[in-house]
């Protein structure tokens, strides 16, 4: 029986092992890659739970809108899907997002001001 090959040794020697944010765009320009529409998805995922449960005062929808504030705001970049890695990978300027967001936060809260975030 033939040992099975590590991920290493199974690649074709001439594929890279990681690509760059600007390497995944395909041939037209549009950015069609699974790895950039999950990202994409993670974002939109975050948005719509603040935006859904903006009014929510209690519960799992509060928690879900909290969660996804506390995400957004967050300024680490340790891991993958970090707000600021996701950004930088779709191309967006963080601020900005947060700015939009911030907007219609104000605008459909029942509650003047941003949520009140506790640090965990």
């Amino acid at each position: 029986m033939e040992p099975i090959p590590t991920a290493r040794e199974a690649a074709v020697p001439w594929e890279p092992l990681a690509f760059l944010p600007c390497q995944m765009t395909d041939r037209s320009g549009q950015g069609n890659r699974p790895e950039l529409r999950l990202v994409a998805a993670v974002l939109a995922d975050a948005l719509q739970c603040v935006f859904q449960n903006v009014s929510a005062a209690s519960g799992p929808p509060r928690r879900d809108f909290l969660d996804a504030c506390y995400w957004l705001w967050d300024d680490s970049d340790d891991w993958p899907f970090a707000f600021i890695n996701v950004c930088h990978l779709l191309g967006l300027d963080g601020a900005a997002v947060r700015r939009a967001v911030r907007l219609v936060i104000a605008s459909r809260a029942k509650r003047p001001g941003p949520p009140r975030l506790r640090r965990r």
